[in-house]
């Protein structure tokens, strides 16, 4: 399992690019965000997500977690929430993270566009398993660069 949480917590780095997979049956996990903490550091954007998934998958899912990928075609990666031990079923999970993301991919999101998060998790066999987790803005107005 450390192998699997390393790649996690250097999901930006060891991946490059990677497809998202869709899931078996429709949605498996799905969520609202919220962008704070938002300043400009030039060509980057350093933010605060808040994001708050349910589990649809039909079980408990231990030791996973959430990437975060380009919103672009590339879906390259840009970082992951910490692992999480428990995502129980049907139950909401909230996960915090700060990021920093290129000033050309906050600025889609601005444009409508939603951040790319991926569930990723690890099958008995040991393989990687990233699955798409649908999202909407929270109900809050989009904020300002500051």
């Amino acid at each position: 399992m450390h192998r699997f949480a390393r790649y996690l917590c250097v999901a930006g780095l060891a991946l490059g690019s990677i497809s998202i997979a869709s899931a078996k049956q429709g949605r498996d996990f799905a969520g609202t965000y919220q962008l704070s903490n938002i300043s400009d550091a030039g060509n980057q954007v350093h933010v605060t997500i808040t994001l708050k998934v349910v589990n649809y998958s039909g079980a408990d899912i231990r030791n996973s977690g959430v990437a975060l990928f380009s919103s672009d075609a590339n879906h390259q990666a840009i970082g992951a929430f910490a692992v999480v031990k428990l995502f129980p079923n049907s139950r909401l999970t909230t996960l915090v993270q700060d990021f920093t993301v290129s000033k050309a991919e906050f600025q889609r999101w601005q444009a409508g566009a939603h951040p790319n998060f991926g569930f990723v998790s690890q099958d008995p066999n040991g393989a990687i398993r990233t699955s798409n987790v649908e999202v909407i803005r929270d109900n809050e107005p989009p904020p300002a660069v500051q």
